[in-house]
């Protein structure tokens, strides 16, 4: 996701680029709801995975934000829907498999978008050229 100045100097922190940062938290989430059974870390893992989603979602509303309006749409809707279900599920007992797999997909996206901005910008080899 396109992030602001702001968001982009505290992201670096430690040389990550936003995209690593946003797979290595929506990973830890995973961890945390994956191993939440019993009630304390439960919310914990919810309550972090709102957390998550809540800035992502603040991201995606912002005017900085560069990323094409109908892929920020469909991610505020997700963002939306997995703030609402993390809501409920700290009440009722539900699953917390949809939450994981959500944030699988975009860990899966983020990561196969990175990977073709880097092949983007690797140099053509020889071989490259001679064909």
């Amino acid at each position: 996701m396109q992030r602001p100045t702001a968001y982009q100097r505290n992201s670096n922190l430690g040389g990550a680029s936003p995209a690593e940062t946003e797979i290595l938290a929506l990973g830890l989430c995973n961890d945390r709801l994956s191993k939440a059974h019993d009630a304390r870390t439960r919310i914990e893992a919810l309550a972090k995975n709102h957390q998550l989603w809540s800035a992502l979602v603040r991201d995606l509303s912002s005017v900085t934000n560069l990323l094409p309006a109908n892929l920020k749409d469909n991610l505020l809707q997700l963002g939306l829907w997995s703030m609402a279900y993390s809501n409920m599920a700290i009440t009722k007992d539900i699953p917390l498999q949809p939450l994981i797999e959500v944030n699988r997909n975009i860990s899966d996206g983020l990561r196969m978008q990175r990977s073709q901005s880097v092949a983007e910008r690797r140099p053509m080899t020889r071989a490259a050229l001679s064909v």
